[in-house]
Order: C-alpha cells, then structure tokens, then sequence
C-alpha cells in the first residue's frame, strides 16, 4: 500500500520504493519482538530465506534503476502490482470457497493434513534436503528454498514491499506452515531483507529518509 500511495503523494517511482523499503526494515523489529514472544517464529528459516532473500532484494533494486534510467519505472512498476495482486487475490479467494464449503470434521481434518500442493513440493527429489522442525518441515529440497527466497526478496526490492504478501501464502500453500507461523516467520525475514534493500537504495540516494522516519512511528504503534 505505502509504495503507490507515496507515489501518489508526488514521490518519483524509484524514491517511493526505496522509502518504502527503509520504513519496512524499522516497524519489522518491532513486529518480529512482538512475535518471537508468542513464539510464532521459526528463526531458522527466516535467517536462510533473508540471507537468500538480499540477493533476490540487490537484482529488484538493478531492475528498478534500469527501468529508470529509460523511463519505464512507473508505468511497469504498477503494471506488476496489478498482476501479482489480482492473481494472489484470485487463488487465496478460491481456496477461501473451497474452504467454506467443507463441513466441521472435513474442516478440521483439511487444517491438519498437508494440502497435495504441500506434498508435492516436499516431495520433490533434489537434494541436498533440509528440515524446519520448529514449522514441522521434515525435509525438503534446498533449492525449493533457494528460489522461493530469491523470488520473494526479488519482489521486495522490486516494489518496495517487504515481501510478506508474497512471502506469506508461499510459507502457507508451498511450505504448510501456519498462518501465525507463517506470519513471524515472514517479519524476521523481512528484517534481513529490508535492512540491506534500505543500505543498497540509500547508495543509490533513492531514500527519503525524514519520511521513512515519520511512516515508522506511526507503524510502530501500529505493530504493538
């Protein structure tokens, strides 16, 4: 939401998502603390997809300079919001339906077995393999890992998210964490990939950082 509506407010696409960025990296300390003390966050996996995720960030800030430098970064910018969101929005809706229709029991029993979309990228057979026992991932293929990360941190640095409306349904329908796991998990990554997307754009001198600084006061009593 922050990134286009400073563009609206008259910010220049590649300022709006550098700030967004700065702004994000200081509400998810915040936000992580809250959650780790319910203990809704899986550090493990959270460390490797933000450590993963920062070179994802670095090739979403090279698009974003390029685009600017030939006068495209608006318009493809907001192309791409649209798209992402209207096709999360499509399948989160569909599996709400498919959801709603199940009785009790089918409900519960969807809530604790793994959906085939689970089972199917668990299953996969390219190893090295590695496990999250705090999310109850017994084992999964690294490179599963390696690409939902890059991606996600690529979506971070190219929109100028944290990541988490990416992030989040991926630990969900790809990995089969809970949603409050899910959610921890994501905001511990988010502070990795954040504080080297607001390092690598304030390089860049794309970060407006008195307005980052303003967003974050009133994020941060919005995350308690």
């Amino acid at each position: 939401m922050v990134t286009p509506a400073l563009n609206i407010f008259g910010f220049p696409m590649a300022f709006a998502i550098g700030t967004d960025i700065a702004h994000i990296f200081g509400k998810s300390i915040v936000a992580t603390f809250k959650h780790a003390l319910l203990r809704h966050v899986d550090f493990k996996l959270g460390l490797i997809m933000g450590l993963l995720g920062m070179y994802g960030v670095s090739l979403g800030k090279q698009s974003i300079l390029y685009l600017e430098k030939i006068g495209q970064v608006g318009p493809t910018v907001r192309i791409v919001y649209i798209i992402l969101l209207f096709a999360l929005g499509i399948f989160m809706i569909k599996d709400y339906y498919h959801y709603s229709r199940l009785n009790e029991e089918q409900k519960i029993n969807a809530e604790r077995n793994k959906s085939k979309l689970v089972q199917w990228v668990q299953g996969l057979r390219f190893g090295p393999y590695i496990g999250f026992p705090t999310s109850n991932v017994k084992a999964i293929s690294i490179w599963v890992i390696v690409f939902l990360s890059v991606f996600s941190g690529f979506i971070s640095g190219f929109l100028g998210v944290g990541g988490g409306f990416v992030r989040v349904p991926i630990l969900i329908y790809f990995l089969g964490l809970p949603t409050v796991m899910a959610v921890g998990t994501d905001l511990f990554a988010i502070l990795i990939t954040n504080s080297w997307g607001a390092y690598i754009y304030a390089l860049s001198g794309k970060v407006e950082i008195i307005g980052a600084l303003v967003m974050l006061v009133g994020a941060a009593v919005g995350a308690k």
